[in-house]
């Protein structure tokens, strides 16, 4: 999921659609108190977006990713060579 800060807000990947089917017009406008139009549905991990965006004054957009190797040595305890 990613998110960047925008005017009083940020924009955010919608929740549950993939990326290579996802449109512009799909992006989610959330205010920084976390409302956003009824009809769109934001990540449904932006809650942890917007906690970082509203603590980090200096950090501009998050990612967050899972990548399948990564999630593999997490769930092993493992660190990341």
């Amino acid at each position: 999921n990613i998110s960047v800060r925008s005017g009083n807000g940020i924009l955010i990947t919608p929740t549950s659609v993939p990326y290579d089917a996802m449109t512009p017009d799909q992006i989610v406008f959330m205010a920084i108190d976390g409302s956003h139009a009824p009809d769109q549905k934001p990540s449904s991990e932006w809650r942890f977006h917007l906690d970082i965006l509203r603590a980090r004054g200096d950090v501009n957009a998050v990612v967050h990713a899972h990548p399948t190797y990564c999630t593999i040595l997490a769930i092993m305890g493992m660190e990341i060579p």
